[in-house]
This record gives C-alpha cells, sequence and structure tokens, in this order.
C-alpha cells in the first residue's frame, strides 16, 4: 500500500517488519551474502568519507555511556580546567591523547579531566587521593613560586661565596687562612 506521506510510510514499514520478522531477517541475509563485496566496499568508502564524523559520534557515544557526559559538557570542562590536566597542569597540546575523564568508580560522579599519567596514578591508588600524598595533590602557584625563590636565593648565595673565595685566591691583600692549624688533645693537654 504506497503512501506518499514519508511518516505514514515509515510507520507502515515498521509494523510490516514486526509482522513478519523472520521473513525479513531471511531476505537481508540472502542479500548481504550475495553482495558481501559491494557490502565491504560501501562500508570502506563510506568510512574513508565520513572519517572524522564518525571518530565524533564515536567520542560522543563513549562519553555519553561511559561517564554520562555529552560532548558539549566535555568541553565545558574542558575550557574550565583551559585544556589542562586537573593535577599535574600539563596542557592538551603537549599530550598525544585527549585528556581522560576522571570518575568516581562507587558514584559515578566525574571529577575532572586527567592526562593519561595522572589518570593511571590515580587508579594506581585506588581512587584515594590521600594514599598518594603530596604526589597527587594539585601544587598552588604561590607555593611554586615561593620555592623557586628560595632555591634562587641558595643558589646566589652559593655562587657569591665561590666568587669571594675566588677574590681572596688572587688578591694579595685579602688574608687567606691556609696556615691555619689545629690539634686536638682528646683531653691530654699540653
Amino acid at each position: 500500500m504506497p503512501y506518499k506521506d514519508p511518516i505514514k510510510k515509515k510507520e507502515y514499514d515498521k509494523q510490516y517488519v514486526q509482522k513478519n520478522r523472520k521473513e525479513h531477517n531471511t531476505r537481508n541475509k540472502n542479500w548481504r551474502d550475495k553482495n558481501k563485496e559491494y557490502g565491504s566496499e560501501y562500508q570502506k568508502e563510506y568510512r574513508k568519507k565520513n572519517a572524522e564524523i564518525i571518530k565524533i559520534k564515536k567520542r560522543d557515544y563513549v562519553l555519553r555511556k561511559a561517564y554520562g557526559l555529552s560532548t558539549e559538557k566535555y568541553n565545558e570542562i574542558f575550557e574550565k580546567q583551559n585544556g589542562k590536566c586537573a593535577i599535574c597542569n600539563k596542557h592538551q597540546k603537549e599530550l598525544s591523547r585527549p585528556l581522560n575523564v576522571d570518575h568516581c568508580h562507587n558514584t559515578g560522579k566525574y571529577r575532572g579531566l586527567l592526562c593519561g599519567v595522572c589518570n593511571t596514578g590515580l587508579g594506581a591508588f585506588k581512587d584515594n587521593i590521600e594514599v598518594g600524598g603530596l604526589l597527587l595533590c594539585k601544587t598552588p602557584s604561590e607555593f611554586v613560586e615561593q620555592r623557586n625563590a628560595h632555591y634562587q636565593r641558595q643558589t646566589d648565595n652559593q655562587i657569591e661565596a665561590v666568587d669571594n673565595n675566588l677574590m681572596r685566591q688572587n688578591d694579595p691583600r685579602m688574608p687567606l687562612f691556609n696556615e691555619r692549624k689545629t690539634e686536638v688533645s682528646f683531653g691530654r693537654g699540653k
């Protein structure tokens, strides 16, 4: 029964397939068996033409299925984190793969995006951040700056001390204490 309205036609086809499931499956199987070359060539050609679309759809499917996230929500989190790992601050451009979705295995809720190394490390600690201690906690930038300034001062002081010793050795007016001798008596006094 031909229908001009595509919606009615689709509904009719759906009902027909449901009523004649075995016949429909047998007919499709026979056609696939006879036309294997056409099917595989068509699939290869389709995958080649639509590789980028397939990649995007697959990523979207995995995000929805595994984490209940849409691609839009992933991109929103990505923007909040400035495209960086939530633990080590390594940028996406430095990585060969996209940032992983970190999620709680008990509740299924996502916590952020991590690089592969941090995600594996967190998995090794069975999602217990306290076990990893400072290894897994995000270091505040002020602390990093203070630590770097401390080590820079320490280095500068050591360089200055070496320079002062060199100046003493090269300047005859500077006293050198090379002749200093100490004696140890071990309590026997002289």
